[in-house]
């Protein structure tokens, strides 16, 4: 309950002293961003970020921002009074509460989301934490002192309890491996269980006593009075005594070694623990002071309960340095340098120079001057010294001033003649003599073309530029079109110089430097390294050297030429010379080391053997973001195809910057050169699959690059269907579907090879048998019967029937030589051919003949093809053999019926049979040949073989003596 009431009562208290609040000094500015001006305490992690504990959360500063951690992003209490950082680089939070919250890689654990974090459940706020070993760490609330050994709770020390005190842990301390609770009463030994009063024999009946450790003594306040005690003689001694009006805020250790702070509401005191000296350090940072630190950069940095954070620079070493003169205005503006020899004059504002001889200096204001103002420009001509303004020019001589109103922009002299840059033109004066205090002289105009700055190169060539770009004169004549025109020369020309090495450099005020160089020009600009195209002045002083002031600072130019016309340089930025508060440069001259500025605020030198000594920014990669999402470098070691948007955010720490860092990156696998930005961050939108590494360094802007640059790795995968092992079975699967496809093709080929040659081989047995056939068809003794037929009919006379029979035999050679053409003739073709056959037998049997031709299944003959002259061999036969034998009265009959695809004739004879038949001698060889040629020529038109014979004989009646045949003849129909 006290804590609660203390800590309230000691906010309405600074409260109501923060009007009586003393403003800042010293060089201290106050750290704008906080959310709180109430701040308990500050400190610097080891990679280098700000800790700020505040009333309102803890804040982390990068030198750009402050990003604010609270309650909501899951601090234990926003009342943050100290933060600590263990040896993993962890940062601990001591709040109000108790509870510990811990920042870690970007996140805020505590004891709702880390389990070791749950056992400590503390009933007041945290005072203290102490790692006295690698992974053992104390920490302490004012009620419990938690011993954790690898995140885990190992040992609980509370104080011993008091009667009518409110006993509270202020500090812990080891002396001899001992622990020790530094109690508000008290020192207790853990060990032997023995309290050791500050006060005597009695307890101090404060339950707030500030501490401070150093070895084995103890400082700590009581009553406005500091004390020590010993924890080896167990010993206290008052050593300092405070106002009784001072109240008392807090002890913390200084930014100097052997030194501890004390601080109240008005006044800051330093106790040196080895003198046990306490001396008054006043009040002059600021009042109410909680903490002061010293940075990694040397800055310090000063917390206030009232004011908030204050930060002062670290003092660097100076790099310039002022040309004072006597009687000279503090911060007069200077404008411009004259050499005169080894005589440097400076010109300032409001007729002011400054004739500065070796290391002495005199100061001159021209007197009674009608043209007060700016001096640009000073110069000898005659033997008197004249100075240039912008509407005249005078010359200050004991005797008066000599004054002419020649309004010029730039003048050069050559012996006892001047050309004179005006907005009208270009002049060439000369008898310049004084007539009563005014100076007089002839002028002739040189050029009508406006021109501000001149070059005489030598007495016959003249240089002029201006707002309409470079002229170029010989003898006093223009030559045009320039001999080195470019986009250059027609810009609009700050100043012209001649270098030592006889180059003339000129520079413009928005398209850079231009360098003459034999007959060549070169351009430089800020896409070259520049910091700006706008120059206002340059100089040079030694060969292959140039300065330049442009509007954003001093660039310094070095550069070689070689005899082939080539031309090589470098820039650096210098401006780490310069004050953060007067960058304003009017003009630049060097003088053998020495390098002079004229600026807003006086004329300045700086020795050029001076080097950068400035801070060098430490660089952090802090996040790396792929499709809008964080990634750890875990993940970022396999990212697929997809992931392949990326933002990596970095930031480089040097908080005398104020955020104004330089950053050189280059993502190695695309980018060849270094990149440059001023932001914290680069994006890739589109990265093709590879390894890539990216590197980032910084640096201040007028100091060097980081040569410990951060970087990062990460691959990204190809898509599956470029990885090995998904092209590897591809491309067998594609060798295997080829060798298919191939021996597919292959086997087709040979199976239509070996198809086409049993398809010729068939052929040519088809032809074969159909020859064989067709000369069986014409049976030479069926020939010579129906001519010795017919010749009978004309013996007789009947010549009319003897005609008829010569056409039917006529008809039935034609008609069978015919069929012998075609592969197929029509069932009624074979019919008539067979009727013809009949009718030319019938004239030599010795009987009665009656044939017969039946149709079975609605049997349309003229719309069936068959082979021709298939059936005539077996009707032949039946002739030959069964009827003829016979000589009665004969019959057959042709049927035919079709079935499916088959075109079954059967052919019945009531002949003699084969019994019989096998006794007849004449034509058996002949006639079985033509039967065994039927057989073949229908087993070569079956493509798969037939369920039935394709030709069958039987005898109709096996026991009769004229038994009759029967042949079936199962012909495929074509």
């Amino acid at each position: 309950m006290f804590c609660k009431t203390y800590y309230i009562s000691l906010v309405i208290f600074f409260c109501a002293v923060h009007a009586l609040a003393q403003p800042t000094n010293n060089g201290f500015k106050k750290a704008e961003g906080l959310n709180s001006n109430v701040v308990y305490s500050v400190m610097q992690d080891s990679k280098g970020f700000l800790w700020v504990g505040t009333e309102a959360g803890a804040s982390r500063y990068d030198g750009y921002q402050f990003t604010h951690y609270t309650i909501e992003e899951g601090l234990a209490d926003n009342d943050v009074f100290q933060i600590k950082e263990d040896s993993k680089g962890r940062i601990w939070f001591l709040t109000f509460s108790g509870k510990p919250s811990i920042y870690e890689n970007g996140h805020i654990l505590n004891g709702s989301n880390t389990f070791w974090l749950s056992g400590i459940q503390p009933k007041k706020l945290a005072k203290y934490l102490l790692e006295d070993k690698p992974n053992s760490i104390w920490y302490v609330t004012l009620d419990t002192a938690y011993h954790i050994v690898h995140d885990k709770v190992t040992e609980k020390y509370a104080p011993p309890q008091l009667p009518k005190s409110d006993q509270n842990i202020q500090h812990l301390s080891f002396y001899k491996d001992t622990l020790f609770l530094v109690c508000n009463a008290g020192v207790y030994n853990t060990v032997s269980h023995q309290l050791y009063y500050f006060n005597g024999s009695k307890p101090i009946l404060r339950s707030n006593v500030p501490v401070f450790t150093n070895d084995e003594i103890l400082f700590y306040v009581f009553q406005n009075k500091v004390y020590d005690f010993s924890l080896k003689t167990h010993a206290n001694e008052m050593i300092y005594p405070l106002p009784e009006k001072e109240i008392f805020i807090g002890m913390f250790p200084d930014i100097y070694p052997d030194s501890v702070c004390i601080s109240t509401v008005d006044h800051l005191y330093k106790l040196n623990t080895k003198t046990k000296q306490c001396t008054d350090a006043g009040n002059s940072i600021t009042n109410a002071l909680t903490y002061i630190i010293k940075d990694a950069e040397g800055n310090t940095w000063v917390s206030s309960l009232t004011k908030g954070l204050f930060m002062k620079e670290a003092d660097a070493n100076k790099k310039l340095f002022k040309i004072n003169g006597a009687g000279l205005p503090e911060n007069i503006t200077a404008y411009s340098f004259s050499k005169d020899g080894n005589d440097l004059y400076i010109g300032y504002d409001d007729d002011y120079y400054i004739l500065k001889k070796g290391e002495a200096t005199s100061t001159h204001q021209l007197k009674d001057n009608q043209y007060k103002g700016k001096v640009q420009q000073i110069f000898a001509l005659q033997g008197k010294l004249y100075c240039s303004f912008n509407h005249g020019i005078i010359a200050q001589l004991s005797s008066g001033n000599i004054q002419a109103s020649l309004a010029a922009k730039d003048i050069v002299v050559s012996g006892s003649i001047l050309y004179v840059a005006r907005s009208s033109g270009i002049l060439k004066i000369y008898k310049f003599f004084q007539l009563e205090g005014t100076a007089k002289y002839i002028e002739t105009p040189l050029s009508e073309q406006r021109a501000s700055k001149l070059l005489l190169v030598s007495k016959d060539s003249l240089f002029a530029g201006g707002l309409n770009g470079l002229q170029f004169f010989v003898r006093e004549k223009r030559i045009f079109p320039l001999p080195w025109q470019n986009a250059i020369t027609n810009a609009s020309i700050s100043k012209i110089i001649k270098t030592e090495d006889h180059n003339i450099v000129f520079s413009t005020e928005d398209k850079g430097l231009g360098i003459i160089y034999q007959d060549s020009i070169y351009s430089i600009t800020k896409q070259n390294g520049l910091l700006s195209n706008s120059i206002t002045a340059i100089c040079s002083s030694q060969p292959g050297l140039i300065w330049l002031v442009t509007t954003k600072g001093i660039n310094k130019l070095t550069y070689r030429t070689g005899t082939d016309k080539s031309f090589s340089y470098t820039i650096e930025n210098y401006n780490w010379i310069l004050d953060k508060d007067n960058q304003t440069i009017n003009d630049i001259l060097q003088s053998k080391d020495t390098l002079y500025l004229a600026t807003g605020k006086g004329a300045y030198y700086h020795i050029l053997t001076q080097k950068p000594s400035g801070f060098i920014p430490k660089i952090y990669i802090n996040a790396v973001r792929i499709n809008d999402s964080s990634y750890t470098s875990e993940q970022l070691k396999h990212l697929s195809y997809k992931e392949n948007k990326l933002r990596i955010n970095f930031i480089g720490l040097a908080f005398q910057a104020n955020g104004k860092i330089k950053y050189r990156y280059k993502l190695e696998g695309t980018d060849t050169t270094w990149q440059e930005t001023s932001n914290t961050f680069v994006e890739y939108p589109y990265l093709i699959p590879g390894h890539y590494l990216f590197v980032v360094t910084a640096a201040l802007p007028d100091g060097s690059w980081n040569t410990e640059p951060a970087s990062v790795a990460f691959t990204i995968q190809q898509p599956y269907w470029k990885s090995w092992w998904f092209i590897l079975p591809v491309i067998l699967f594609a060798l295997l579907f080829i060798f298919i496809i191939l021996a597919y093709f292959i086997n087709d080929f040979r199976k239509k090879h070996r198809l086409t040659n049993q398809k010729l081989a068939l052929d040519k047995q088809v032809a074969e048998l159909e020859h064989q056939a067709l000369r069986l068809q014409m049976n030479p003794h069926f020939i010579f019967n129906a001519i010795y037929a017919i010749q009978g009919f004309y013996a007789s006379g009947d010549t009319v029937i003897a005609k008829q029979y010569i056409a039917k035999l006529a008809g039935l050679i034609r008609m069978i030589l015919q069929a012998g053409r075609s592969n197929t003739i029509s069932l009624d073709e074979e019919i008539n051919i067979l009727t013809n056959y009949l009718e030319l037998f019938v004239l030599k049997y010795e009987g009665t003949l009656q044939y017969h031709f039946q149709f079975q299944n609605n049997t349309e003959p003229s719309a069936i093809q068959i082979p021709p002259m298939i059936i005539q061999p077996v009707l032949e036969n039946a002739l030959l053999h069964g009827i003829t034998p016979l000589r009665g009265d004969a019959e057959i009959r042709i049927d035919f019926t079709v079935e499916g695809n088959i075109l079954i004739c059967m052919v019945t004879d009531n002949g003699v049979g084969r019994k019989k038949s096998q006794l007849q001698k004449t034509g058996i060889e002949k006639t079985s040949l033509g039967l065994s040629i039927t057989e073949k020529r229908l087993q070569l038109l079956y493509t798969d073989l037939p369920a039935q014979p394709v030709m069958e004989i039987k005898d109709i009646d096996p026991d009769a003596e004229n038994t009759g045949t029967i042949v079936i003849l199962r012909i495929p129909l074509q």
